[in-house]
This record gives structure tokens, sequence and C-alpha cells, in this order.
């Protein structure tokens, strides 16, 4: 089971011109007339959520529909994209022979097949999404036809971007969201109409929000994802749209996770206390160095793995993997784990030092990084790392899709009201259930 719990306001930490109130704010409203109309804004802006949760079920005849028992990433058939015709493909045996059950695979929208929003005449419209399936990961694309829609990134992973209100993110590409990601976007009528040009009549534009094709490095998505089903799971009705639509962007406060990744004065300290298992924490890093952590999947005596590698070694340049030439077998073996060990200790390190990691994927398959109890800013990406969301070093996120081949340079500070033990892992369900997840211990350190 899983659903969407919301703490507070979205405009505690957005707004459209200028924030009406609180403290720290980035963009006070200076005179009355400046919070009027913000406000008026406002007003005329709706907010709506959009949570994303696909089910697997079947039936016997005669008999209930129930949730299959075993997650199947090619449900509905593996050999090409299958197409969703109401939110729904038609799930199939292993050898896709009748076997006298009904199978279906759900990709519901807030509980809903295929469900319709509307965003009134003259009104702007912010949609907050989450992904809080297990497994299936989307790849979203908001369209009416053929036009990519555009829209503006708010916030990530439930924390503001820190765009200014002239300068704000702006895509027309996909959004990519892992199992537990969460997006706000901001669409404006202004930035559709100036997209739409001509068809901006002042009639209503039928839009919808649609899973779309995985992009690969090597441009065949067989070779580094899942063919998850793919077509509309949203319709969107844009009332009444009109070129005099004015542009309003949004603005966003930047998170003060970003401000506590700065360096410090400080030079590195090592934490007095041992690491449960009896063993000292990791070294200290310096400026420049990281650490290390690397995913990889593939088959041993016939059976697919999942694996996780951390290196507590100090270095600063990323490692050359050459799988699996590189990794002995017995490696392999060693860190094969049918399912997570909550008794081992992958990771000990000291409070309040800004961590600096490096997550290689040397896989042959998507995976996405992500931490529990602090978030993390991606300073640096390898080459194909250009296929995953914004990143700008002043977001701050929850987790981060890896391509396959790719690398990705975190910087994370785990403060003293987070000691303990704790984990690290890939957010897909099959896969950290087999081994792809880790656990760190952060000892206390300072007074």
């Amino acid at each position: 089971m899983s659903g969407l719990i919301t703490i507070g306001d979205i405009w505690d930490y957005t707004w459209l011109q200028c924030q009406l109130s609180g403290e720290g704010d980035d963009n006070p409203c200076v005179t009355s007339e400046d919070a009027e109309e913000e406000a008026r804004q406002r007003s005329r802006t709706n907010v709506d959520f959009i949570v994303l949760k696909d089910l697997q079920v079947e039936r016997s005849v005669g008999e209930p529909w129930h949730t299959v028992q075993w997650y199947d990433p090619g449900y509905c058939g593996e050999e090409e994209y299958p197409m969703l015709e109401g939110g729904t493909c038609k799930g199939q045996n292993d050898d896709n022979n009748d076997d006298g059950i009904e199978r279906k695979w759900l990709f519901t929208v807030n509980g809903e097949l295929v469900p319709t929003i509307t965003i009134p005449n003259d009104t702007a419209q912010i949609f907050r999404i989450a992904n809080v399936g297990a497994t299936v990961t989307y790849n979203l694309e908001l369209r009416a036809g053929d036009v990519l829609l555009p829209f503006q990134i708010l916030t990530n992973d439930g924390s503001a971007v820190g765009q200014d209100a002239d300068s704000g993110f702006i895509s027309d590409g996909d959004l990519v969201l892992f199992p537990s990601a969460r997006l706000e976007i901001y669409l404006d009528r202004g930035l559709i109409c100036a997209t739409l040009g001509n068809a901006c009549d002042g009639s209503d534009i039928s839009a919808s929000l649609e899973v779309t094709k995985w992009e690969c490095p090597d441009g065949d998505p067989k070779s580094c994802a899942d063919l998850w089903p793919i077509g509309k799971i949203m319709n969107i009705n844009i009332e009444g749209l009109d070129m005099s639509e004015p542009l309003q962007p949004a603005g966003a406060e930047l998170s003060d996770v970003i401000a506590d990744l700065n360096p410090v004065d400080e030079s590195p300290t090592a934490s007095s206390a041992i690491c449960s298992d009896g063993s000292l924490p990791g070294a200290v890093l310096n400026d420049g160095e990281f650490r290390t952590i690397a995913f990889w999947n593939g088959e041993i005596d016939k059976e697919e793995s999942f694996t996780m590698m951390t290196d507590m070694t100090p270095r600063s340049e990323p490692q050359a993997f050459d799988v699996p030439e590189e990794m002995t077998q017995e490696w392999l073996t060693a860190n094969r784990f049918d399912e997570f060990n909550h008794d081992r200790l992958d990771l000990c390190i000291a409070a309040n030092n800004v961590e600096t990691w490096v997550i290689h994927n040397i896989s042959d398959e998507f995976h996405n990084f992500h931490v529990h109890q602090s978030k993390f800013s991606v300073v640096e990406i390898s080459k194909h790392g250009d296929l995953t969301r914004d990143t700008s070093p002043n977001v701050s996120h929850d987790n981060f899709p890896i391509p396959p081949g790719a690398w990705i340079k975190i910087k994370i500070r785990f403060s003293n009201d987070v000691v303990g033990k704790f984990v690290y892992h890939c957010h897909i369900l099959e896969h950290e259930d087999k081994g792809m997840m880790s656990v760190i211990e952060v000892l206390p350190n300072g007074d």
C-alpha cells in the first residue's frame, strides 16, 4: 500500500511575483499593490495532485480481481512496448497461452483510469506529481496532439529548486519519475500559447499526460530498461486559451539543505565513537576526495542478481569499470544477496562532515540512487548522465536516476540529528530486495 501525505501549503515556498509573508523570503512583496496582485494571481491558480500508481491484477472465471503474487516487468509482453488502452494493457502468462485467467496491468491517476482535469478559463495550473508505485519508472510528456507543452519545474522531491521569477527552470522535455519521486510543475497559459502559436485562438485545448518510451544511450531501449507500457494516462482540458494571455513565471525559494552543503571553514574531523561492528569509521574526506558506490546487475549461475559495492577508500578520480572482466566471480558471488540483510554494515562515517560520493551504474539497466535521512545535491555527471533530470547543484534530491554506464557525483551532509543506522539503495523494489540496498551508520561527532 502507498499514498501521498502533504504538510503545509505550496505557497509557503513558491510565489508568482513575490512572497506575501514568511521569514527570510527571497522575494518579498514590497508594496501593498504588489501584495494585492500576488494574492489575485494565486486565487487564479489551480493546485491539483497527480498520484501515479500501477497495479497488476488477475482473476479466474467467476472470481474477484486480486493483485498478482509476484510483480512482473514483462506482464504485458516484452518484445516491444505494450500500448495502454484506457490506462490498461492485457496481461499474459509466461508462454502467452490461454490458461483461463484474465490479467490486467492498470496505470491509475488518483485511483482512476484516464481521468480528465479541466483548467478553467483565465487560470493557471500547478500539478503536484508523485510516483507512489514500487517498480515502474514513468517517462512522462505533456502533449497537445503532437506538440510538447512547456512547463516550469518549481520543486523536486519536495524541495524548491531556487529559481527566481524571471529565470525559472522551463522544460518541454520528459518528466522522469522513479518510484518515490515527486515534482511540482507550473503550467502558464501565456507560455503554452507561445508554443502553440495560431492554435491558441480562444478555443479549448485538449491535452494529455502520456507515458512515453525511454531514450537510452545507444538508442535501443531494450538495452537499458524494462519495456514499460506506454500511452495516455490523463486528459487535460485547457479552456479558452488565448494569445493575449500574459506570461507569468513563478518563483521558488532555495532549500536550506543546499546551504548546509557549502564547504566548512574547519578541517574535517573524525568521530571518537566506534562503529557498531567494532570497526573504526571511515577516513574523513579532504577537499576533492570522494567515496565510491557501484550498482551492478546481471546473471550468476543463470539467476538474475542485483548487487551494490561500497568502497570506503577516499579517491579523487572516478574509477574505470569494465564489467565483468575487472570484477572477479568471487566478488560477485560474495555480494549476491537474495534479500536485504539489515545486519550487514557497509559504510560507517562521522557526522557533520560534508560527504562526497560518486555513484556508478556499471550495469546495462537504469537504476536510481536514494538515501534515507538526508537530501543530496548532484554536483557532476558523466557523459551519459545528461539523460537524467535537472542536475543544478542548487537542487536538493531524494533520489536521482543513473543511466547505464553513467555516474553521478553528489554532496551530502549527515548531521548529529540523524546519527544511527539507516539505508541507501536503488528505489526499484525488486532491485533493492534482491541486494541493491546497503546499510550506513553515522556516528555522533563533536560536543
